[in-house]
């Protein structure tokens, strides 16, 4: 059991900051994100939930939603969620929360086409709505198209806090309109938190299915996500949290998989030991393992598997509820899991990947800054990560798959960061990445410090003996018949000799093992691909037709990483590394 505690958005104008390492990837993709959308004040949280939207606006981009729970302008801490373009980050719609303390926004998702007019729809939670009762909670369902409501429903009593968790759940009952399932994990009246969860018609609003939790503190319904049609009926089914489930020991956690057809329970999970909070989050995972049938992802942010509260995220098989893998936190107190989510095809492999947000993680920017990593459906290595600008930031608190919001035919990703500081103390924000086929990897502050206690720049390689960073760029396109990329790196030793390396695996879960004076981040079937001498302003480059050159197919990936010599490094090893560069190769 672990035992660390826990300690209306505006698009922002991305300047490069904080991933200066990055600089030289493919056009601006790999400069940091697509869109940032920052709240408006102190205390607006800004980001606290974002999902993908589906598209809104029908102009074939996919859209995004950002929920501010904190925000004041419909009513003090009444709460506020906002719909983004996909297209251009422009304001699509804005929903204000009418009640004081009503925490509006604390929960948003996509609803799918909940009136079957060719616009996708809106869910937003209000978890502290007193319409029902103190704290009873609402949920509001809203036309994608106008921004209309379509449906709202309320807590049936006091403290049931309907609406902390909501979700598209697609279509259920097979009438042609995508339904919504909403949490209330305190539901139970006298304090007993027992919890519950409520699957709503999209076409009429009448209640499908209605669950109670059964034991006190269960916390049922504290996390919802429609799954996809797991048993293959032609129905919809979805997931529900149990993070204070008591199987197999106290507040171990789970998770439950119903059928959309009748309501019947088609999987149970459980948390591995007391206190994982197994089922904090839950989500879709898409077809993962590429057999045809949509898989599950579940967080469990206090499990020690990888330290106290170090946190996990473990994949499911939707065939036979097996686990694919299993995800697991590096380090004490990150929370890693708390947030999952589907990403999609983010790297054009053909398989669905994975996102996972852990906001306690501590960084290069200060404890608890947050981070998130996208996971490879293939095989579970890393293919992105990021970690948050400031100390308290909390990036990853909550993280979802945007769909293909640019368009370039690879799937994006949406990441809120509530504690960061754009307009006032945790007034926070959410980030759009773009899913990339070519992406930095296993750079400073990602993993292991450097040996002979060197830093490393946020991206880059450890420190050598002229005080730079060796940092690995490519340029060109990751296109098999472009046949034009090409990989750089600068901050070397001039004069010395260096080797571009290429590998069939990231080492370590992507973050690298100490070696020489650097960190090695490759690894499986390694091989050279061309030797360079560094020039007189400390550069190297090869390409830039590598592809072909390697004799690399359509689908393959690959994981690059520059060797150089450093005579004068500080633990005479001799040698260092730069940063690595994971690249997908597309048709």
């Amino acid at each position: 059991m672990c035992h660390r505690a826990t300690t209306a958005c505006r698009r922002r104008a991305w300047t490069p900051l904080a991933l200066l390492c990055v600089g030289g990837f493919q056009a601006a993709r790999a400069q940091g994100p697509l869109f940032v959308f920052d709240g408006d004040a102190t205390e607006d949280r800004c980001g606290r939930a974002v999902a993908g939207a589906g598209d809104v606006n029908a102009d074939g981009h996919d859209d995004v939603i950002v929920g501010a729970w904190r925000d004041d302008d419909g009513a003090l801490n009444g709460g506020r969620a906002r719909v983004y373009s996909g297209a251009d980050g422009s304001l699509l719609h804005t929903f204000d929360g009418a009640a004081s303390e009503g925490s509006f926004g604390v929960a948003v998702d996509g609803a799918g086409d909940v009136n079957a007019d060719g616009f996708d729809d809106l869910i937003v939670g209000a978890m502290h709505d007193p319409s029902g009762g103190t704290e009873s909670g609402a949920v509001f369902v809203y036309s994608g198209s106008d921004g209309t409501l379509l449906h709202s429903w309320t807590g049936a009593g006091n403290g049931e806090r309907h609406g902390a968790a909501v979700a598209g759940a697609g279509d259920v009952n097979g009438d042609g309109f995508d339904d919504v399932i909403c949490g209330s994990p305190t539901r139970g009246g006298g304090f007993l938190f027992k919890g519950g969860a409520t699957v709503y018609s999209g076409q009429n609003g009448t209640v499908l299915y209605n669950y109670d939790g059964g034991a006190t503190s269960e916390h049922f319904g504290a996390a919802v996500s429609g799954a996809g049609d797991i048993d293959g009926d032609g129905r919809a089914d979805f997931v529900i949290g149990i993070p204070g489930g008591d199987v197999p020991d106290v507040d171990a956690g789970g998770a439950r998989v119903y059928a959309g057809a009748d309501g019947s329970l088609l999987y149970e999970f459980h948390g591995d030991g007391a206190g994982d909070r197994f089922g904090t989050s839950v989500a879709a995972a898409g077809d993962v393992d590429g057999d045809g049938t949509p898989d599950l992802i579940v967080g469990a942010h206090g499990a020690d598997n990888g330290g106290s509260c170090a946190g996990i995220a473990r994949v499911f098989s939707g065939t036979d509820g097996s686990v694919l893998f299993t995800l697991i936190g590096a380090d004490e107190g990150d929370w890693f899991g708390g947030s999952v989510d589907g990403a999609g095809d983010v790297n054009g492999d053909g398989y669905a990947d994975l996102i996972v947000g852990f906001l306690q993680a501590d960084g290069a920017a200060g404890a608890d800054c947050g981070a998130y990593r996208v996971f490879s459906g293939a095989d579970g290595s890393v293919l992105q990560a990021g970690w948050g600008e400031g100390s308290g930031d909390w990036l990853g608190c909550s993280v979802g798959g945007a769909g293909d919001v640019n368009n370039d035919g690879l799937d994006d990703f949406v990441v809120g960061a509530f504690g960061d500081d754009p307009n006032g103390e945790r007034s926070g924000s959410a980030s759009v990445f773009a899913g990339m086929a070519i992406a930095p990897f296993c750079g400073g502050g990602a993993g292991p410090p450097c040996p002979c206690s060197r830093t490393a720049p946020l991206g880059a390689g450890c420190r050598n003996s002229t005080g730079s960073a060796g940092l690995a760029t490519a340029s060109g396109s990751s296109g098999a018949a472009d046949d034009d990329l090409s990989i750089h790196a600068s901050g070397l030793v001039a004069g010395a000799p260096a080797l571009l390396l290429a590998g069939d695996q990231a080492l370590a879960d992507g973050v690298g093992t100490p070696l020489g004076d650097g960190i090695l981040c490759i690894g499986t079937n390694v091989v050279r691909l061309g030797l360079a001498l560094v020039d007189g302003t400390r550069r190297a480059s090869w390409g830039p037709h590598l592809p072909s050159a390697a004799g690399w197919n359509p689908g393959v990936t690959r994981y690059l990483q520059v060797w150089y010599r450093d005579p004068d490094g500080r633990c005479g090893t001799g040698f260092n590394f730069t940063n690595g560069i994971r690249v997908t190769l597309l048709p």
